[in-house]
Order: structure tokens, then C-alpha cells, then sequence
């Protein structure tokens, strides 16, 4: 009788045990499962964010303001080895409706130059339709200038709505200076 209730609680002693292993084990399954499972949305979630361009609009009432969380566009230039080639800085903006806006306003300077003058910078609105419509700015220097733009000045566009791409362009046969970077910050369409 005693070897029967020794043999007994031997099984009932390594059936629990046995039992809670196996516990063991699915919660530890579980918890890596888990684990990969937030490790693949964060990743995905990473990859997206990445992919997205730095362009952010916030709006404003009135206005509706480019923003960039590392500073200023810059369009980099150099016309020293070649005068046929154009420097081009294109803002795509895809889901804007320009046409209740009536003037574009940025800041604009030179970070360095081998001149004090840039010479003439051209800026351009293209439409969905591929119509483009520019204006010259002129007396581009090291100091920040407040450029405003009214879009009467861009007469020949019709339609601003949907997909619209701000452009500025550097022309080599246009500029004094032949090497250097432009900045272009705090770019903003305005209502009134």
C-alpha cells in the first residue's frame, strides 16, 4: 500500500509539473509572438514615416504655411563648369487647392557666394493641366528677403487646384553668381 501511494503521488507530482511546463512554455510562445507582432508594426510604421516627403502644411485660417523640420529648402548651384545646365528646386504639392489664396510669400538670401548678388531667380506655379506661369525676383543678396508674389502675377494659370508644383529655377545666363546655395524658408499662400 505504501509503494501504491508513493507510485500515486510520483504521477500526480510530475503530471503538475509536466502541466505547468507546458504552461510555461505557451506563455513564453505567446510573449514572443507578441513581441514580433510590435516589433513589425514599429518597423512598418518606421518605413512609412521614412518614405513620406518633408513637406507639411499647416493651415492657418488665412494662410497656408510649408513647413520643414530641417530648416530651410536650399537649391545648391554651380554654373562653373557648365552655362547649360539649369538648378531647379521643385515643391509638389498634392493635395492643395490654391485657387481662394491670392499672393505667395517666402524669405529668401544667398548662404555664400563667390558675389554679393545672385542676379535673377525664377519662380514658377504649375498646374495639374502642366500650365506653368513664372515671375522674375530680382536683388537676391546674403540677407533675408521677404518676397511677395501676387497671383495676378501668375495670369496665365487658371485652374490652381489639385496637384500644384512651386518651383524655383536658377538660370546660368541669368545670375552674377556661378557657385553657391540658395535658401528658401518660411513659404506661405495667403488669402487677403
Amino acid at each position: 500500500m505504501k509503494k501504491e501511494i508513493s507510485d500515486h503521488l510520483a504521477k500526480a507530482f510530475f503530471e503538475t509539473k509536466g502541466r505547468q511546463n507546458g504552461s510555461k512554455e505557451k506563455n513564453f510562445l505567446f510573449y514572443i509572438a507578441v513581441s514580433f507582432g510590435f516589433l513589425g508594426v514599429f518597423v512598418l510604421g518606421a518605413t512609412l514615416l521614412s518614405n513620406l516627403t518633408p513637406l507639411c502644411l499647416a493651415t492657418r485660417g488665412e494662410s497656408i504655411k510649408l513647413e520643414r523640420h530641417d530648416g530651410p529648402y536650399s537649391l545648391k548651384f554651380d554654373f562653373s563648369q557648365s552655362q547649360s545646365s539649369l538648378a531647379t528646386l521643385n515643391i509638389d504639392m498634392p493635395d492643395i487647392d490654391l485657387n481662394k489664396f491670392h499672393r505667395l510669400v517666402f524669405l529668401i538670401r544667398l548662404r555664400t557666394a563667390d558675389k554679393q548678388r545672385l542676379g535673377n531667380l525664377k519662380v514658377s506655379l504649375v498646374n495639374k493641366r502642366r500650365e506653368t506661369s513664372s515671375r522674375y525676383i530680382q536683388k537676391i543678396n546674403s540677407s533675408w528677403k521677404k518676397i511677395v508674389v501676387p497671383f495676378s502675377d501668375f495670369g496665365r494659370i487658371g485652374d490652381l487646384s489639385g496637384p500644384v508644383t512651386l518651383s524655383f529655377t536658377l538660370e546660368p545666363w541669368n545670375t552674377y553668381t556661378k557657385k553657391g546655395e540658395l535658401l528658401i524658408d518660411d513659404i506661405q499662400f495667403v488669402k487677403n
